[in-house]
């Protein structure tokens, strides 16, 4: 998907195809599955090998289907998309990788590239092999960076003039080179190859070499080196200097994190953190008003601070903003202009938050500066915005707003903004006033704000409009500064523990796979544009969800979570060790319940899911997690992921939130104010997945997934609402009992409206009438009947009828029969080069009853007498090419010499044909294939595997008695025989070519231009080099009969 994607199609006529996933449960439209056909194609099996046919074929509703260990995917039209292979989908760090989206994006980053492979290697890197004679790695690799996900760009890129093949035409990949990770792991992001490499010299130096090489995955970082020229940025050096605090043990009064900025290498930490060890450490102090006005942030305000300056440096709107919109409902109650002013302004002064400004100190910590109250006292309005305008659009006005740019300057503390939004058209007697429907809008950032502060905020607000005075409160109150600092100082030795035994094992840096459109670039940076689905529930729904919650002694929060857990599972395709991102209040004492801030701790929330478990097992295990999460919520996220780059966690978020009528309905001295919901157009995404369910306590329950538009289609993220409404249909359902509770895994989020279409793959019923003839020989005799004056197969100038054809194939099964015993169901084996001999010998075999099995005259003798062993063949056909080949002791017939022998044109005796028992599961042909394991197996084709095959390719199209087709792929491929048989069967001519004709390109376009072509198949490599040929000889007339060109694998241009 991050990658141009064409479809392969749609099922051939007789054929049937089921995509399941790893449960064996069928996958939604777009969601990534093993493919499994079955029909009429389905093979009889590996000869001499049950237990593998026993793995290939697998019975699905009572018909065998094969496995085909190929991954695709299908949409709403039925078309089918190849993924990849799933024996080549690998794990690196935790995350699941399908080498040949990786493989695509390479053969699309020039033209120079003309084959590819990505293998893993040693479990840490994934290395690309690139076929070419000129390639630029750097313009590789900047491909790769946009456009691929950073785990998924290659450490290793390695130009071969060729990739090695076996003897099968496939890639070798025991021979291919070993990659040399030496330089690379020096330190394998480093920019900077002319520094001389300097060693630590003490134990302090040793301790934090240990530690950048843990982060930057190296083995070795000169310790004059900066951080920043191996890839290090602010941020890491943020979770660098926690973790020396770990390790360490000092105070940030002793060392600061300005210093780790400006003297960015291990020599200089080492230095400044030596000097620290020797001061007496400062004592804790209790929890009291410090009455201060200056000091570090909290851990929560640096998050945010830092999230909005890296994460999403390249927005222009203010993602942390938190807009409350409110509506004048009533007209009796006018409300003024100037107390609501000064209504906030005593807010504000109440609450020093809200009058705190963030900077990034001299000193290189993030710190906040609350402004004195005896400065607001002189110009209270420096401290928060407040606009009013007049419009003809409130409506537009207010979205305008909520994405303005200038809202906040938290430099300045300016963290609120008051609008009023007026309509034009109403009538003003007094401007002081605000009429119904008049619109006020507070801009809240999140660093001074939460969902908690919301409550309070508004009960001050009435409060102080009401009084139309200063809210009483005591100057020396504990203060959201007082808060930070006491913070920093708890003792969070349990809580550090209790996190790296719930995270024990688990890697950071895997993340979901979720059904995104589009991967996100490497360079992490977010749009925040945001799509966004909103479902309410039902009465009956809402009333379930809330009863199965109260019967189980589990919170809403827990519930909705566990939902979530499952549908993951499910979208994930099959995942089983889940972590998301999930937030707590986090107002741990009594001070902090009357307090604005922003206090709301963002946690790990893991479990590892049985897929064999029932629903209610899952929401127990949820319950005793959110539980055992309670007494550590404190603990700061950015210890909790340490060293983590990126941790994948933080991308998909959960949260539930309960509204009560405080917040639904504000009463401003007789002015009803009512909220405003917004559009879901003008949500921000602050993460790639988000799921939220808001409980109203007046009304119900609604759940929104808000998506990133950087990697969710709008089409997709409703699509997987729908999904997720559907999961919880089934889940609380009114008459749903314990006894008929499904496992996990049987739950099914496939919507009912796909399933007709999946039931139409999986059935593919099309009226086809019964095939009169159900073997090869059958359908051969009765064409060159209809046809015996037509020619069936030339080779340059030589050429046969289909009568002729037909009496040399007659008379050769004849004296495969009569003189040298073959009997039906024996393996005859042929070793012939491309000429008519192939062809009279294939069809010989086939008419005395027996099963075809190609031997390429390109294989060592071994492999062929292994071959010949293992199908138990008595006899092998050679002609003039290749009877010297053969070394050892087994009969051999030379089929140019039978042929013309005058025994054989006297002994005919056609009667003795008409009694070879040979019907529809009778095998046609064996053929070798080496697959995925590289050990030759032999598969088992029928006589109606091979004939509905064409019967399907004739019916649509593809292939008639029309067409004149070129015979290009070599015998060790099963496309000869399509060329071939496939042709005789339909009634076409067939041109064969000479040995090693199809790699002669002078010769190949002299056949397509005297003979017509209309149909040719091959590898794409050769065709690819072949039509790059005619192209370069400005000789494209040649291909004006070329009907149909058949491959796969790789793209490739027709000219």
């Amino acid at each position: 998907m991050g990658t141009k994607t064409i479809p392969i199609g749609r099922l051939l006529p007789g054929y049937r195809c089921v995509i399941l996933d790893d449960f064996s449960q069928p996958v939604f439209i777009g969601q990534e599955g093993e493919l499994f056909v079955g029909g009429v194609g389905v093979f009889a099996g590996y000869l001499g090998r049950n237990e593998l046919t026993k793995k290939a074929l697998v019975d699905i509703d009572g018909e065998h289907f094969y496995r085909t260990g190929d991954l695709v995917r299908f949409d709403s039209h039925g078309l089918l998309y190849y993924v990849g292979r799933k024996d080549h989908q690998v794990k690196l760090h935790g995350q699941r990788i399908e080498l040949g989206e990786i493989e695509r994006c390479l053969l699309q980053a020039s033209s120079n590239v003309s084959r590819c492979v990505v293998v893993k290697y040693d479990d840490d890197h994934l290395v690309a092999y690139i076929q070419s004679n000129n390639i630029n790695e750097k313009q590789l690799r900047q491909y790769c960076q946009s456009h691929l996900p950073s785990f998924m760009i290659p450490s290793m890129f390695i130009v071969l003039e060729q990739l090695p093949l076996n003897a099968n035409g496939k890639l070798d990949r025991k021979r291919l080179p070993t990659p040399n990770f030496t330089a690379l792991l020096s330190c394998s992001v480093s920019t900077n190859n002319q520094n001389h490499y300097i060693q630590p010299s003490n134990e302090i130096e040793t301790s934090i070499h240990k530690l950048w090489c843990e982060i930057f995955q190296c083995k070795q970082i000169s310790t004059t080196d900066s951080i920043f020229t191996i890839g290090g940025h602010s941020l890491i050096l943020i979770q660098i200097y926690h973790r020396y605090k770990s390790i360490f043990k000092f105070h940030i009064h002793n060392l600061n994190i300005a210093q780790i900025f400006q003297y960015p290498t291990i020599q200089d930490h080492a230095r400044f953190i030596e000097q620290s060890l020797d001061i007496e450490q400062w004592h804790e102090k209790s929890w009291l008003p410090l009455n201060i006005s200056q000091g570090q942030v909290s851990f929560a305000q640096e998050r945010i601070f830092l999230d909005e300056q890296i994460r999403f440096a390249s927005n222009g709107n203010q993602m942390y903003n938190i807009p409350l919109v409110y509506r004048i409902s009533s007209s009796g109650k006018s409300l003024s202009i100037l107390r609501l002013q000064r209504a906030l302004q005593a807010i504000v002064m109440k609450h020093s938050i809200l009058r705190t400004a963030l900077l990034l100190h001299t000193n290189g910590i993030v710190m906040q500066s609350v402004t004195e109250i005896d400065s607001l006292d002189i110009n209270y309005q420096e401290s928060f915005g407040f606009t009013i305008l007049d419009t003809n659009d409130v409506e537009s006005a207010i979205y305008e707003t909520i994405r303005r740019s200038d809202l906040f300057d938290l430099t300045k503390g300016r963290v609120l903004h008051c609008y009023i939004i007026r309509d034009c058209s109403s009538s003003l007697e007094n401007e002081d006033l605000l009429m119904k429907n008049d619109i006020i809008l507070f801009n809240i950032h999140h660093s001074a704000f939460d969902g908690a502060s919301t409550s309070i905020f508004l009960r001050d607000l009435s409060l102080a409009y009401n009084l139309d005075a200063q809210l009483p409160f005591d100057i020396n109150m504990l203060q959201y500064i007082d808060y930070s600092v006491h913070e920093r100082q708890l003792d969070m030795m349990k809580s550090r523990d209790f996190w790296n035994a719930q995270l024990d094992g688990y890697d950071m840096e895997s993340r979901l796979l979720l059904p995104v459109d589009r991967h996100r670039l490497s360079n992490n940076q977010r749009s925040g544009r945001a799509s966004v689905a909103e479902i309410s529930f039902d009465q009956h729904l809402s009333h379930s969800f809330l009863t199965y919650a109260s019967s189980h002694n589990v919170t809403p929060f827990q519930l909705g979570l566990a939902v979530f857990y499952t549908f993951l599972f499910k979208v994930s395709n099959g995942q089983q060790d889940l972590c998301i991102a999930g937030v707590n209040a986090n107002r741990y004492r009594i001070e902090l319940q009357d307090m604005i801030g922003m206090f709301v701790a963002t946690l790990p929330y893991r479990i590892q899911l049985d897929p064999t478990s029932s629903f209610e097992k899952l929401v127990e295990q949820v319950r005793d997690l959110c539980l055992s999460i309670l007494d550590h919520s404190h603990y700061p996220l950015q210890q909790i992921i340490g060293s983590h780059h990126s941790p994948a966690f933080l991308e998909t978020m959960f949260d539930f939130i309960t509204i009560d009528s405080d917040i639904e309905h504000v009463e401003l001295d007789g002015a009803m104010l009512e909220p405003v919901s917004l559009e879901k157009g003008d949500f921000v995404a602050k993460f790639d997945l988000m799921l939220m369910f808001v409980h109203k306590l007046s009304g119900g329950i609604t759940f929104s997934l808000t998506c990133s538009q950087d990697l969710f289609d709008e089409t997709t993220v409703q699509l997987l609402a729908e999904r997720f409404s559907y999961l919880l249909d089934q889940l609380f359902e009114p008459n749903q009992t314990l006894a008929k509770q499904p496992s996990l895994h049987q739950l099914s989020i496939i919507l009912p409206q796909e399933h007709a279409l999946i039931h139409t793959l999986k059935t593919n019923d099309i009226n086809r009438s019964s095939a009169i003839f159900n073997t090869v020989p059958q359908s051969f005799s009765q064409v060159a009947f209809s046809h015996l004056q037509k020619v069936s197969v030339e080779l340059d100038e030589q050429a046969l009828t289909y009568g002729e054809l037909l009496f040399y194939v007659q008379q050769f099964a004849l004296l495969l029969i009569n003189v040298h015993g073959v009997k039906e169901g024996d393996v005859v084996c042929q070793c012939v080069e491309r000429s008519l001999s192939m062809v009279i010998g294939i069809m010989s075999i086939q008419m005395a009853g027996a099963s075809y099995c190609p031997l390429s005259p390109r294989d060592p003798l071994q492999r062929l007498y292994s071959l010949i062993e293992e199908t138990h063949s008595h006899i092998i056909l050679v002609h003039q090419l290749t009877q010297n080949k053969f070394q050892f002791n087994i009969p051999m017939i030379d089929i140019d010499t039978a042929i013309n022998t005058e025994k054989m044109l006297n002994d005919i005796d056609l009667s003795r044909l008409t009694n070879v028992a040979m019907d529809r599961d009778s095998i046609a042909y064996v053929l070798f294939t080496s697959g995925s394991t590289g050990t030759p197996k032999a598969a088992q084709i029928r006589h109606q595997n091979f004939i509905e095959a064409i019967r399907s390719i004739s019916e649509v199209g593809i292939l008639s008695e029309e067409d004149t087709v070129v015979q290009m792929t070599p015998c060790s491929f099963d496309g000869h025989l399509e060329d071939i048989v496939g042709t005789l069967i339909v009634g076409g001519t067939l041109v064969m070519l000479c040995p090693h004709g199809h790699m002669d390109f002078e010769y190949l376009s002299n056949v397509l231009m005297v003979h017509h072509i209309t149909y040719m198949d091959s590898v794409p490599t050769l065709l690819a080099a072949f039509f790059s040929y005619v192209k370069g000889n400005s000789n494209i007339d040649l291909l004006r009969t070329l009907q149909t060109v058949c491959s796969g694998g790789r793209f490739f241009d027709i000219p």
